[in-house]
């Protein structure tokens, strides 16, 4: 099961991680997804480089690794932009009207 409500450190508007070099200090919980550990988190999507690549497969045409155009991943809708939250902006009664189905793992 998963929501729409993304960490409280997520940059909306630039998709990326606002302090990256010391998420893991700040968020008690953030993963370090690397190729060798991919295998422990079955909760990300199908979509995932790490787990593309952990399977041998190739990765999407709009992976920004393959097009080289960063944006190509939100302009055809492969991404969370517009569809998440920030934690701690969504009262926690809420929570269950914030799931979603979109997700494909």
């Amino acid at each position: 099961m998963y929501t729409n409500i993304i960490c409280k450190n997520y940059n909306i508007k630039e998709s990326k991680c606002s302090d990256y070099k010391n998420r893991r200090s700040k968020v008690i919980d953030c993963v370090s997804v690397t190729s060798q550990n991919v295998q422990d988190f079955d909760w990300l999507p199908e979509s995932c480089a790490y787990r593309l690549r952990a399977r041998g497969r190739s990765l999407p045409h709009w992976h920004h690794l393959v097009s080289g155009d960063k944006s190509a991943v939100h302009r055809l809708g492969h991404s969370v932009k517009g569809r998440v939250f920030l934690e701690g902006l969504v009262d926690s009664e809420e929570l269950e009207t914030m799931i979603v189905k979109w997700v494909q793992v």
